[in-house]
């Protein structure tokens, strides 16, 4: 009898912990919290980035201008040339136009033995801004990418985005928000 008793007391067990095994659905208020703490890592993330891009424009202006030098450095930035490639809503593939800039872009650049080329995403302000700070860089990705596949050098390319933060004209009509949808690529020549 008490055999059988503790047999039951087994196979009770034996269930309760197998039914605790397969409910461990997780909560809303766990995936909620979890997701926040993902987003704010990728928000810290993002923060740091600008900084580092930050710091290294005005590094760049520093050079170019002879300020921020240390002792025994000698170095220059000169500006070789400015070019801006423009993006249909809500896409980041290059067109024809934008691949046979970034061409003649790529060349230039391959001529330069200490070559430095900043590209800069920009958007309209259709959609978040959070949304349209991806889609800047994927933008400026995507010109990386070319830029890269045409022999540029991947050290020599540096790429942010400001997503809707500086357009060139207003965003009120299509032909203005068309103009701000683009990547401005500025390539720098540099000698020590």
């Amino acid at each position: 009898m008490i055999e059988r008793a503790v047999q039951g007391l087994c196979v009770f067990f034996v269930l309760c912990f197998a039914l605790s095994l397969f409910s461990g659905c997780a909560t809303e208020s766990y995936v909620n919290q979890k997701f926040k703490v993902l987003a704010d890592a990728t928000d810290e993330k993002l923060r740091a980035m600008e900084e580092d891009i930050s710091d290294n424009r005005t590094r760049i202006e520093d050079l170019s201008s002879g300020r921020g030098l240390k002792p025994g450095e000698n170095a220059a930035a000169v500006f070789v040339l400015s070019e801006v490639v423009h993006f249909r809503f809500d896409k980041w593939d290059l067109s024809a136009e934008a691949k046979k800039k970034l061409d003649q872009v790529a060349a230039k650049a391959k001529e330069i033995k200490y070559c430095m080329i900043a590209l800069a995403g920009h958007t309209d302000s259709m959609g978040s801004v959070n949304y349209n700070l991806s889609l800047g860089n994927k933008r400026a990705q995507a010109v990386y990418r070319y830029l890269v596949d045409r022999g540029v050098q991947i050290y020599e390319i540096s790429d942010l985005s400001f997503g809707e933060e500086k357009p060139l004209q207003g965003n009120k009509t299509p032909q203005e928000r068309s103009k701000n949808r683009r990547v401005k690529i500025e390539v720098y020549s540099l000698t020590f």
